[in-house]
């Protein structure tokens, strides 16, 4: 009770200093004092469930619990702006949690946020540690990944740009997928398809690592040195925006500052923003309706999406290699209405699928 009443209080002195109209903050006042209360009395209530209580809802719709495999947790939600423009783009976002605890349902206030923005908002499920370990939540993201951008004439109404983003352990995901292209790739898609990466103080290169927790997340010093993505730069990153508060303890913010700098000596699209007197929760309250956003952060990623977004939509491939015919004819069957198998030649490494437009 005590907590939930620090909590309360806490909440409305954030709604006093927004810029609301005076009677709408009324409003949004009268509500939000209903909504804390049956927080406060709900034993099981978290702060992030008072936080989607207590957002905006308005200007987007969602449809909850897309499968996007075989899992439990391979399930996603999507929400869609209410007045979409023709190139708005696709964001699959991947909530952080130290590769051991989220639901989907939590990160609603971000789906919501961004959505205002005009963009289509995804947000998966992963399998989480003890049931996994890495890399299998990574192969998680890539799987959901290939089916948002298989999918869109039926999930978005059309070809779109996609970016992959993400904050804390999801950045981590995000990043992966865009550095190692052999995670999109198993799951059937070439990371050229992404429009660009979007990194909430993700932790890029943490070695050496010292918790116990994460010893058990990421097993053995080969483990350990494929988790990180500073070790997989080349110079065919899609873009990249890397945001990080400076009074970040949780994820030191040197994991960004590295990381900038390799994707830079590369020669890649890399935009590195770094907010005085944030810490790692911080960056995340921008996407809370009811708070301002002094630093910025939306600013950046609407710029950052903006710029990116121009002329970038991803394609079905003519052709791909597989590495047997069990996946090629897999992934054939994700593009029923587009492709009629032609032929596969079955190799002794591997199966090439040839896709003849229908």
């Amino acid at each position: 009770m005590t907590r939930g009443i620090k909590l309360t209080l806490k909440l409305f002195r954030s709604m006093r200093r927004s810029r609301i109209e005076p009677v709408r903050q009324r409003q949004s006042a009268t509500a939000g004092i209903l909504m804390v209360i049956l927080c406060i009395l709900c034993t099981g209530c978290s702060t992030l469930d008072t936080v989607n209580a207590l957002s905006s809802k308005a200007g987007s719709s969602s449809s909850r619990g897309i499968a996007y495999g075989t899992h439990p947790r391979h399930v996603l939600d999507l929400y869609r702006p209410e007045m979409p423009q023709d190139a708005a783009p696709v964001v699959l976002f991947f909530y952080g949690g130290s590769w051991l605890s989220g639901e989907r349902s939590e990160y609603e206030f971000v789906a919501r946020r961004l959505a205002s923005l005009g963009y289509y908002v995804a947000i998966p499920d992963y399998r989480l540690f003890p049931e996994v370990t890495f890399p299998d939540f990574v192969h998680d993201g890539a799987r959901a990944a290939a089916y948002v951008a298989r999918n869109m004439d039926e999930l978005v109404g059309g070809r779109r740009p996609l970016f992959v983003a993400g904050h804390s352990a999801g950045a981590h995901i995000a990043m992966l997928l865009a550095v190692d292209p052999h995670y999109l790739a198993t799951a059937g898609i070439e990371r050229d398809q992404l429009a660009g990466v979007i990194g909430l103080a993700g932790p890029y290169d943490f070695l050496p690592i010292e918790s116990d927790s994460l010893k058990l997340i990421f097993p053995g010093p080969i483990v350990q040195r494929d988790s990180q993505p500073i070790n997989f730069v080349d110079a065919a990153s899609p873009p990249v925006l890397l945001a990080h508060g400076d009074r970040d303890q949780t994820v030191w913010l040197r994991n960004s500052l590295n990381m900038a700098d390799r994707l830079r000596s590369f020669g890649n699209d890399i935009t590195l923003k770094v907010y005085p007197g944030l810490d790692h929760r911080d960056v995340l309250k921008p996407f809370v309706s009811f708070l301002d956003d002094d630093a910025g952060i939306l600013d950046d990623i609407e710029e950052f999406v903006s710029k990116h977004s121009l002329g970038k939509k991803p394609e079905i491939p003519e052709s791909r290699q597989f590495s047997s015919p069990d996946q090629a004819l897999w992934f054939i069957g994700d593009y029923p209405d587009s492709f009629q198998p032609g032929l596969i030649h079955a190799g002794l490494a591997q199966a090439e699928l040839r896709l003849c437009r229908m």
